[in-house]
C-alpha cells in the first residue's frame, strides 16, 4: 500500500470564480498522533464548544483539520490561504476533502482485499500441512 499518492485539483471557486488547481501530495494513512492533530485543529477553528457552531461550518473544520495533516506538498495557493483557511471559496475545501477522500477509500478497499487474500492463503496452507503425515524423528 502506498503511503502517499498525489492528486490533482481542477476546480473554479463558486464565490469568487477564481480557478484553483494544482498537485497535491497526500498521506493516506494517519497516526494517532495525526488523527489527534487533526481533531485539535478542528477545535483551533470552531472552538471547544461546536454546539453553537452551524452544522456546515462543524463539517467544514473537520474537514480542514484533515487536509491539515494530509497534505504534505500543496500548490502555492495552498500554501498562501493558510492551508485553506483564508480561502474564500468554501467549494475547493470540499472538492480537496472529496478526492482525498475517495483516495483514502480506495486504498483502505486496497489494503482490505489483500488482506483477506492472505487470509485464505494461508488458511489454504494450514488445511494442506495438516493433512500431511507428520514424520518422526528420532
Amino acid at each position: 500500500m502506498e503511503t502517499t499518492v498525489p492528486i490533482t485539483i481542477d476546480v473554479i471557486g463558486q464565490r469568487t470564480g477564481n480557478p484553483y488547481n494544482g498537485k497535491f501530495l497526500v498521506k493516506m494513512v494517519l497516526t494517532r498522533r495525526e488523527n489527534f492533530i487533526a481533531d485539535e485543529r478542528r477545535r483551533m477553528i470552531v472552538g471547544t464548544n461546536p454546539l453553537g457552531v452551524a452544522p456546515s461550518l462543524n463539517g467544514e473544520a473537520y474537514m480542514l483539520g484533515q487536509l491539515f495533516v494530509r497534505i504534505l506538498e500543496g500548490p502555492k495557493w495552498w500554501k498562501d490561504s493558510d492551508g485553506g483557511l483564508d480561502l474564500e471559496d468554501e467549494n475547493v475545501i470540499g472538492e480537496l476533502y472529496r478526492l482525498i477522500d475517495l483516495k483514502v477509500n480506495e486504498s483502505e478497499a486496497d489494503l482490505s482485499k489483500e488482506g483477506k487474500q492472505a487470509v485464505e492463503k494461508l488458511t489454504k496452507t494450514a488445511r494442506r500441512l495438516s493433512q500431511e503425515p507428520v514424520e518422526k524423528t528420532e
